[in-house]
């Protein structure tokens, strides 16, 4: 996972140039949400396979799938299946929780996009892993293009979680610069973190590489780790995003 990590931040920096950027606009790999909808009369899938380690633990997670359908130029509705998470601790493979959400388009603004979502998790999945009771909570997503080859893109929220049947909320936070790199490929570097109310912060450092294959399919490699002891140790994953018109 090291070597993953390392890989990607090399070839990152080693093939920069400023050249015109992508078509596709994904919420993954990173963990920053787009501050844009998807187009009007279109529909997006996004999935990929997952790894995190912590504590010696691996998990390894498939399809994390989020399909994303526009209702709206400026409005989109979105439903999560994370799918199957198969844990060493557990020894087995379990399902998760699904996920609906809808994002609404602020400011269509191309100098400074910004969006709100309305996030939510249902207590669909295995009872090893499920959340007791519903969790839902507001992030609101901003980007600004500083040159042509960078963009700087940043998300604040703050959900209402039940860990061990008390109500707190989880407040997040995440800072995310991408680079177009080459005509069809882009870079990110990514500091986010997890605030649980009453526990310990959980700060991140990730990086990955986008490969756009035609339009409207692009193709991700994303691998990090945490910085402090509550934070997963390593973790990564690649994946895959296609849009289509309905």
């Amino acid at each position: 996972m090291k070597f993953l990590l390392y890989t990607t931040l090399s070839l990152g920096i080693l093939f920069f140039t400023t050249i015109n950027g992508q078509t596709i606009v994904t919420d993954r790999p990173d963990f920053t949400e787009s501050a844009v909808t998807i187009p009007s009369g279109t529909v997006q899938f996004e999935g990929g396979v997952s790894f995190d380690n912590n504590n010696d633990m691996n998990n390894f997670t498939f399809p994390a799938l989020l399909t994303r359908v526009s209702l709206h130029k400026s409005f989109e509705v979105r439903l999560g299946f994370t799918g199957w998470t198969y844990s060493e601790e557990e020894s087995k493979t379990l399902m998760n929780d699904l996920i609906l959400e809808a994002k609404y388009q602020l400011s269509i603004n191309p100098e400074f996009p910004l969006a709100i979502l309305l996030v939510s998790k249902l207590p669909t999945g295995s009872e090893e892993i499920s959340i007791e009771n519903p969790e839902y909570g507001l992030k609101l997503a901003a980007s600004h293009p500083v040159a042509d080859y960078l963009s700087v893109s940043s998300n604040v929220g703050a959900i209402s979680i039940e860990p061990n049947s008390q109500r707190e909320l989880l407040y997040l936070f995440s800072l995310s610069m991408g680079f177009t790199i080459a005509e069809r490929t882009g870079w990110f570097v990514e500091f986010f973190t997890m605030m649980p109310e009453k526990r310990q912060w959980q700060p991140s450092i990730d990086t990955g590489l986008t490969y756009l294959i035609g339009d409207n399919f692009q193709l991700d490699l994303y691998a990090g780790f945490g910085l402090n002891n509550y934070a997963s140790d390593l973790f990564g994953g690649l994946g895959l995003s296609y849009n289509l018109k309905y």
